[in-house]
């Protein structure tokens, strides 16, 4: 008797992709960075989630060029605007019944939109560990991205600053 099922693998975690666009002065610097953590989630079975906001351009061609070869259930793109940027990703996770215990961030600008996105994923998910990855954030200086992540240490108690060496 041949019997036939599907086993359905757990998602290791999710990588959220914030903001890496032509159309952010900050994105250039790390866009190399972030497209390393999507190379590592497409390796590692990971869902992605790719955030733009409105009218800032198309997410860089180093981070699309990756998933050109990805099956779209591994990844999406959500639209974000200044009435719902914290929300978009949160939409698309649950949209795609993302379900994963570790969310890792990365993208431009650290103190406003991954900041954002950290403050709504905290809030819906406190049991759930979000990773910032500090060297593939950036923003407009050095001053603004140090700020945004002090601010991230201090205020959410599952969220780890990791660097990438």
């Amino acid at each position: 008797m041949n019997h036939c099922f599907a086993l359905t693998m757990p998602i290791p975690y999710c990588l959220c992709v914030i903001d890496v666009q032509q159309g952010f002065s900050s994105a250039a610097q790390v866009a190399s960075m972030c497209a390393y953590a999507v190379q590592q989630a497409v390796q590692h079975g990971a869902f992605i989630a790719i955030a733009q906001y409105y009218k800032y351009g198309k997410t860089h061609s180093v981070i699309t060029d990756i998933l050109k070869g990805v099956s779209p259930a591994q990844y999406g793109f959500c639209m974000a605007n200044k009435d719902n940027k914290e929300s978009s990703v949160r939409r698309l996770l649950y949209d795609r019944n993302i379900q994963v215990n570790s969310i890792y961030i990365c993208g431009v600008n650290t103190s406003a939109c991954v900041l954002c996105t950290v403050d709504a994923l905290s809030k819906i998910h406190p049991e759930k560990t979000i990773m910032v990855l500090t060297k593939a954030c950036g923003d407009v200086s050095d001053f603004y991205h140090q700020h945004g992540l002090s601010l991230m240490k201090k205020n959410y108690r599952n969220v780890i600053l990791d660097v990438y060496n």
